[in-house]
Formats: C-alpha cells, sequence, structure tokens
C-alpha cells in the first residue's frame, strides 16, 4: 500500500498494489512498514465487514467521542464506496473541514483515519463490501452524529435523488448543535484524560 495525501492530517488514502497472476490477485492490506509510514503503532481491536446492498445507501455522519475515539484502517473488497470523514479535533487546524475518497473493489484501494475524525459513505454501486479494521471497541454511549447535509459543512455528496438513510442517521444534529456536545466539560475532560 501506497499512502497519498488528503487535505486533513490524519487521514490517508491508501493505493494498493496488487500482485496478480493466472490464479488471481494478492493485495496486502496492512504491514509493520506502513504503520511506521503512517506513524502509528495502532492495535487493532476489531476487525469488521460492512456490506451495502443498495446503491445510494448513506451512512453517517457518525464518530465515537473521547475518551474512546476511533482510528480506523478501510479497505473496498467490492463494489465502489465514496467515504467522507470532517475533523472534529478540537484545536486541528483543519477542524469543521472534510474531505473524500473513492474506494473501490477493482483496486482494493482503502484509507487510515485518525481518532477524532467522523465518517460518512454513500454506495455508488450495489452489494459494496468493505474491511473495517477500529482501534476501539464499539461503545454506543459515546457515539454522537452529524448531519449529512449539514450546511455549514457543505459537504458536496453525489447523491442520486433522496438516498437511502435510517432513521437514526437523518436525525442527527447539525454541526453546529454537535459542536455544543464537543465543548460539553465532561468530553472536553474525557479528550484530555
Amino acid at each position: 500500500m501506497t499512502p497519498v495525501k488528503t487535505r486533513i492530517d490524519g487521514f490517508v488514502g491508501l493505493r494498493a498494489t496488487r500482485l496478480p497472476d493466472a490464479r488471481g490477485a494478492l493485495v496486502r492490506l496492512f504491514d509493520s512498514n506502513l504503520a511506521r509510514m503512517l506513524g502509528t503503532g495502532t492495535t487493532w481491536k476489531q476487525i469488521l465487514q460492512s456490506h451495502t446492498a443498495q446503491k445510494n445507501t448513506l451512512r453517517g455522519l457518525h464518530v465515537q467521542l473521547p475518551p474512546h475515539p476511533e482510528a480506523k484502517l478501510v479497505t473496498c473488497q467490492q463494489g465502489q464506496m465514496f467515504w467522507v470523514v470532517v475533523d472534529v479535533r478540537a484545536g486541528s487546524t483543519t477542524f469543521g473541514q472534510w474531505d473524500a475518497l473513492t474506494l473501490s473493489g477493482d483496486t482494493g484501494d482503502g484509507f487510515y483515519a485518525a481518532p477524532g475524525l467522523a465518517h460518512g459513505c454513500l454506495s455508488l454501486s450495489d452489494d459494496v463490501v468493505l474491511t473495517i479494521a477500529s482501534n476501539e471497541d464499539f461503545k454506543p454511549e459515546f457515539g454522537a452524529g452529524i448531519h449529512w447535509q449539514d450546511s455549514e459543512l457543505g459537504i458536496r455528496w453525489p447523491v442520486q435523488g433522496t438516498p437511502m438513510l435510517s432513521d437514526a442517521h437523518a436525525a442527527y444534529p447539525s454541526f453546529a448543535a454537535f459542536r455544543r456536545i464537543l465543548c460539553a466539560p465532561e468530553v472536553r475532560e474525557a479528550a484530555h484524560a
């Protein structure tokens, strides 16, 4: 995997190197050399497989708050997914900014995202399969979200009509309301613990 810089520090695209032969192909998803290049000694606590059945399905924007923010390593095994991150790290020079990558199973490309980035994704094809590694266990009590259509963030989603969206994600608050949650004393203390 070759790191590819993005506009957000801590969000790194990963260009896969496919090793094809007559039997098929091999793609290395992660190794210790990549960890050193990224400057992370992350220990992965969860490795998940995500399947999105229908094109134009939208998830997020979601984040796990301190003291359990998640680093993620995501690769696409099948289909195409548009993946967005928003920097919600207090004090970051890119706080409130977003960037996106398109992942494809044809290439096996992926990304690494440092803790403190909110995530959302939109399926660009049917039957998208992703592998997602996380350095934290899922803790729903620390979960929060931001509405995908927030006008302040101005994310340019390549949606077609109305996307398929869960009721929970449709009810996520604005970025302004999320910032109030982020500035709550208990969250600020946990971030500095």
